[in-house]
């Protein structure tokens, strides 16, 4: 493994370079990925059957579940980058 170093407020800190295998997503990603898009169905399905309310409400909780996935991958970013 590979160790950059970068200057990041004045301090000089070293960051390992991520594996193919780090650089991929992860099952965390693929879990909320695919929360997401189940969600996306259920919403689209509800929507065709009538319970439009019931589909609109269910689809708002896509961004939800993809925003939650972008703050845990900021996350772990930070926690790599403060080590």
């Amino acid at each position: 493994m590979d160790i950059d170093f970068w200057l990041y407020s004045g301090i000089v800190i070293g960051i390992s370079q991520p594996s193919v295998a780090e650089s991929m997503m992860n099952r965390a990603d693929l879990l909320l990925l695919l929360a997401a898009f189940v969600s996306f169905l259920l919403s689209v399905s509800l929507w065709f059957l009538g319970k439009r309310d019931e589909g609109m409400f269910v689809g708002l909780w896509v961004p939800s579940i993809l925003a939650l996935g972008a703050y845990l991958r900021i996350r772990v970013v930070e926690a790599r980058i403060h080590v």
